[in-house]
């Protein structure tokens, strides 16, 4: 469990790699010769090329993994528009999140298209006109929000978010591919995929199998949480069992889409009901390590279908998105996680960058008082990294002796949290952001 804060500063203070280090101490020398100060962090006025410090390194790279410490600074959504216009130049336009599949193709269409009904049937953002009636998938703190102000404040910012990715493909140069949204999760409120399931059927004709699937699909009143889950499994069982005569009605990419929305709908619930009982860590811990094979599966699949020469930038909590998530310490015992997972099958095309923030305010949807204040702690990285400067861009594994103190331990805050890691071992570069608010409405 988390320590109390008092007496967390006290034992930050004594461990060793304080902030008072020596003017001549390598790590400064290594950010003087290495880190890239930005000006600001407003996305269109920073200009590509000044992250082109990392053009040679992303060389031959198909996957960017862009891993956020803390997911409710509003500076963390401006670090990922700098970095992502400087990517999506650089022909990584594919963008996803950790979030749900449908959530994130309804966003998609608006990303293209800016027509704000796309997102009015979001179910991150309150659309409640795929949930069931006849009972309660709601988890305190979880799917929905304990603090509604502060939750709508975190939904406004992401739609905020959005509007901007909208905006980069307007100013796209002429015939530049345009930035594309998906989601790699579980929904935190399964329900819109039967939505896209029916809808997807519903463009192709009927027949008997399509109609046979229509019946499995359909909700059962008054059936469990479990039951519907067990009902779902069995409806994958069956799409399997009668691939050659959908996918002959759907064609490939539409019998996927659809075993895809069934599996969502299982996995998701699943999760959901894991989360019903949070006095159960076991089971809680179950339930989240269960959620991390799905997003590997997932991105195994889109990665295998995907042209050789699509490239993609992933979006999510950096524990998500580590190199090699066993070797941090946290809180919890840790496992492998989606980055740990593509480092292990896919590392020659991928590509890390961790997001870090010093000090400010930062929120917590679980917690009694949202917002809280962020400190500078002595001997963590963020409190190092901010001696230097207000905001940077630091490339790693550069060959100079320099950044050899990279390559041990450090002290990182994840969502304001104690924790050890080895940068050098879990990225490539940071994105260090020293003054940090809450997420606000923008």
């Amino acid at each position: 469990m988390p320590l109390a804060v008092p007496l967390l500063l006290s034992l930050l203070a004594v461990v060793s790699g304080g902030a008072d280090a020596p003017a001549d101490d390598p790590l400064d020398a290594f950010l003087a010769d290495h880190a890239v100060r930005l000006p600001s962090l407003d996305w269109g006025d920073v200009d590509p090329q000044r992250l082109a410090v990392l053009d040679a390194a992303l060389e031959g790279k198909r996957i960017v993994m862009i891993g956020e410490t803390d997911h409710f600074v509003s500076e963390r959504i401006d670090s990922r528009l700098v970095l992502i216009r400087y990517l999506a130049s650089r022909g990584f336009t594919n963008v996803g999140m950790e979030m749900g599949v449908s959530d994130a193709r309804r966003m998609d269409r608006f990303v293209e298209t800016g027509d704000p009904r796309h997102l009015a049937r979001v179910g991150l953002y309150g659309y409640d006109g795929a949930q069931r009636y006849d009972r309660v998938d709601a988890v305190s703190g979880w799917t929905d929000d304990r603090h509604p102000a502060f939750g709508a404040a975190v939904r406004a910012e992401s739609r905020w978010f959005l509007r901007q990715l909208h905006e980069m493909n307007v100013r796209r140069p002429a015939g530049a591919p345009r930035i594309r949204w998906f989601g790699f999760d579980l929904s935190m409120r399964p329900g819109c995929e039967y939505e896209d399931a029916f809808a997807l059927l519903a463009l192709h004709g009927d027949d008997e199998t399509v109609r046979d699937v229509k019946r499995r699909l359909a909700r059962v009143a008054g059936e469990t949480r479990l039951e519907e889950v067990r009902r779902l499994f069995d409806l994958v069982v069956h799409l399997e069992e009668v691939e050659d005569a959908l996918t002959a009605r759907l064609g490939a990419d539409g019998f996927l889409e659809l075993r895809r929305c069934a599996v969502d709908l299982a996995e998701g619930l699943r999760w959901i009901d894991s989360l019903s009982e949070l006095a159960n860590r076991e089971r809680v811990d179950a339930g989240l390590r269960a959620r991390e094979r799905s997003m590997c599966r997932h991105l195994d699949e889109l990665l295998e279908r995907a042209a050789p020469d699509e490239k993609f930038v992933l979006l999510g909590h950096a524990l998500h998105l580590a190199r090699a998530s066993e070797e941090i310490e946290t809180d919890r015992t840790m496992w492998e996680t989606v980055g740990t997972h593509l480092a292990r099958t896919r590392g020659d095309e991928l590509f890390g960058i961790w997001l870090l923030f010093d000090h400010g305010t930062h929120g917590n949807l679980r917690a009694a008082t949202p917002i809280r204040t962020l400190p500078s702690i002595p001997g963590t990285i963020e409190a190092r990294l901010a001696r230097f400067g207000e905001r940077l861009l630091v490339p790693l594994h550069t060959g100079d002796s320099n950044e050899a103190p990279l390559e041990s331990a450090w002290r990182v805050r994840f969502m304001g949290q104690p924790g050890r890691a080895v940068l050098g071992e879990q990225a490539d570069a940071l994105f260090f952001v020293s003054a940090v608010t809450a997420s606000r409405r923008r």
